[in-house]
């Protein structure tokens, strides 16, 4: 019998003799047979055989106790640890001293797994007799340990890649430690900040006070903290960081005593999105430069349309008045000639029918009364093709006249009104003061059409350096987003005044009347 049945049997015999079991020997033995329940306890021979009194060995590995006994054990020992597992045994027999040993061991289902066993020699009257010991299922273990090591590895990568520096905050004490990768992003020779104090002292001096001020705001918080600023390397040379940490730990009153972080390099990223915002302040202003082109470009060549339009108008006007207008002259003229002649031609006649020189005489004043008509209508249209008005006495008489005009023959009320000028003969350059005058022409023209109104005001106001003309009705009114933009009397207006730089705006809503502004430049 071995020492430890000696001694196990003993205690057998001392507990039957006494018939009860002290508190401290009910705990002891129930901490042994816990630590069964998850460990094999063993026990050799110096040489390694196995004696028939292993706890939880064949639970384990499913072998039977007779099968296990001697070193029919080694047969649930994965064959390539056996030779390492046998040099450890000799070698513990040989120095007589505590050992450990992984290697792997078959399990009940026949999975191998790797397990430690450790052993103390047991010694009888100072000789050793056993070896007893514990083998405990590590496999687990050792695979987070894996999964750990892989994870610090994937980290370490992650971070030698991006150029991240981590960094661990002793809040209370100051102190500040990093890892290799602050040499990485602040150069190899940068010394490194050993307390938070000399590490702020390497902020740029513009970015310092506020960032100084939230980094000691986010320890309020258990938020991640993202900060991106300009720090100075000794060298003088300014790099761009992005600094991302959090708060790890607090004392019993809640006060911050640890963060830890990561700080980037982003000078980089700094550097490109300075080129991208400069390349778009270029296009915009490019694309500015260039649709200012484009609308200078089409406003000349509006004001050359208009000015060919009103130089037409003008030719038109002039012929109307100069040829129609002798034209017409020349048949009233010949017609009051035609008539004296008649009536001395029919002087005879009339005596035997005293009706015949009353038709002539009616028919005669049809026709100086159709002529006379015709000849206003040529100087009526005219006056609207180009009145000779606006040429010789300006903007101010020639609206007076049309907006006189256009009253008696719309027999609507209208009050025309003239604010900020020096009188009646102020002048502006033809192109401005013609386009103004299309304008309120147009506006009143569309008053006749379709506005039903009543009552209608003009005002001609020079407010600043610019002059504008007010057309107000009191109309039906309508709608400006419902009507199409391609009306050619709105069109036509906007037109005017862009070739002249001006502005056009309608205001209107259904039953409500409608008022225009235009304005355009003094020049």
């Amino acid at each position: 019998m071995s020492y430890e049945e000696d001694a196990l049997s003993s205690a057998r015999s001392d507990e039957t003799s006494s018939g009860t079991n002290s508190n401290a020997e009910r705990e002891a033995d129930a901490r042994y047979r816990a630590l069964a329940s998850v460990l094999v306890i063993w026990s050799t021979t110096p040489e390694g055989e196995f004696f028939e009194r292993e706890t939880g060995w064949r639970e384990f590995t499913g072998q039977a106790p007779t099968l296990a006994r001697g070193f029919g054990w080694l047969d649930c020992v994965h064959p390539e640890d056996l030779a390492q597992l046998r040099s450890v045994l000799k070698h513990g027999a040989l120095t007589e001293q505590a050992f450990e040993a992984e290697f792997r061991l078959r399990r009940f289902d026949g999975e191998y797994r790797i397990v430690l066993v450790r052993a103390v020699p047991i010694y009888h009257d100072q000789k050793f007799v056993e070896w007893a010991g514990t083998l405990a299922d590590i496999e687990e273990a050792r695979r987070s340990d894996e999964r750990l090591r892989e994870g610090e590895e994937r980290l370490r990568f992650a971070l030698a890649v991006s150029g991240a520096a981590v960094w661990d905050w002793n809040i209370q004490t100051g102190d500040l430690e990093w890892n290799d990768g602050y040499h990485r992003i602040f150069g190899t020779n940068s010394e490194i900040p050993g307390v938070m104090s000399d590490f702020v002292a390497c902020i740029h001096e513009d970015d310092a006070e506020q960032i100084v001020a939230k980094i000691h705001q986010a320890l309020k918080t258990d938020d991640v903290t993202n900060l991106e600023y300009r720090m100075v390397h000794e060298d003088g040379a300014v790099v761009w960081v992005r600094i991302m940490g959090r708060v790890f730990s607090r004392d019993a009153s809640g006060n911050a005593i640890r963060k830890m972080g990561v700080i980037t390099d982003i000078t980089a990223q700094k550097e490109a999105e300075e080129v991208l915002r400069r390349s778009q302040i270029e296009l915009r202003s490019e694309a500015n430069t260039a649709r200012a082109e484009a609308d200078e470009l089409r406003r000349r060549l509006l004001a050359r349309l208009v000015g060919a339009q009103e130089e037409e108008r003008r030719r038109l006007s002039r012929e109307l008045h100069d040829q129609m207008g002798q034209t017409l002259t020349v048949v009233a003229m010949n017609l009051r000639a035609l008539s004296e002649y008649v009536h001395d031609v029919t002087r005879e006649f009339r005596g035997a029918d005293p009706t015949l020189e009353l038709d002539i005489e009616r028919r005669f004043k049809t026709l100086h009364t159709a002529v006379g008509n015709l000849g206003q209508q040529v100087g009526s249209l005219a006056r609207e093709l180009r009145p000779p008005s606006l040429d010789t006495l300006g903007l101010i008489p020639a609206l007076r006249q049309f907006v006189g005009e256009w009253e008696s023959a719309t027999g609507i009320a209208t009050q025309f009104d003239v604010l900020g000028f020096g009188g009646e003969k102020s002048r502006f350059d033809p192109e401005s003061e013609v386009a103004l005058y299309r304008v309120i022409q147009e506006a009143l023209t569309n008053v006749a059409r379709h506005a039903d109104a009543k009552t209608v005001s003009v005002l001609l106001q020079r407010p600043n350096r610019e002059i504008m003309a007010i057309v107000e009705d009191n109309g039906n009114g309508f709608d400006p987003e419902q009507v199409p933009h391609n009306r050619l009397g709105l069109v036509g207006m906007r037109e005017r005044l862009d070739a002249v730089g001006g502005t056009f705006q309608i205001e209107s809503k259904p039953n409500s009347g409608t008022t225009i502004f235009a304005r355009v430049p003094l020049n």
